[in-house]
């Protein structure tokens, strides 16, 4: 089995720098050219689904990849971004960064925002799924920033570290999974 985590492409907020979390904002005319080049890198590569948030911005991803190669859509509440509560649409601040977000000792969780702890659990959550269901077949995971750093350091067994695991606008990553014998 192989996991193609992607990440949606460039939207307006992405430029601005502002934290999007579950607004649901579409790709900006930069995120699409993103994401026609990423499919077109993808032509001729053996995949059998996209697995995708419910936000705009990763289904527009996700119907660009799936138009260039065929390849079937379905989407998974689970895959959905963190949310940043109130401070969605609002650049970082001293008190309010991605260091301080993502540090498990802090587990951030005011002004309604998922907390980075129950980000991972939820992720690690629908990864087993996933792993379980999918096994024998070749998935593209088409989801956010957040989202994809929660699942990157599933497999990489780091999840005090997932900043190192940030992925860039319409960046894709691989991971093989090898069935173990019982």
């Amino acid at each position: 089995m192989s996991i193609y985590i992607v990440r949606h492409g460039q939207t307006d907020a992405n430029k601005k720098g502002i934290f999007q979390g579950r607004m649901d904002i579409e790709l900006n005319e930069e995120g699409r050219k993103q994401v026609q080049e990423l499919a077109n890198k993808l032509r001729g590569i053996k995949i059998d689904y996209i697995l995708c948030s419910p936000l705009k911005r990763a289904m527009q991803t996700a119907e660009i990849i799936s138009e260039i190669n065929g390849i079937p859509v379905k989407i998974n509440d689970k895959l959905i971004e963190r949310s940043f509560g109130d401070m969605e649409g609002k650049k970082p601040t001293e008190d309010f960064n991605i260091d301080i977000l993502t540090n498990l000792d802090i587990n951030y969780d005011k002004h309604e925002i998922e907390s980075i702890k129950d980000l991972l659990k939820r992720v690690n959550e629908i990864i087993k799924k996933i792993e379980k269901e999918y096994f024998d077949k070749d998935i593209i995971l088409v989801t956010h920033a957040g989202v994809a750093q929660a699942i990157l350091s599933y497999f990489e067994k780091d999840q005090k570290n997932i900043l190192k695991y940030t992925l860039n606008n319409a960046e894709i990553r691989k991971i093989n999974l090898i069935k173990e014998n019982k």
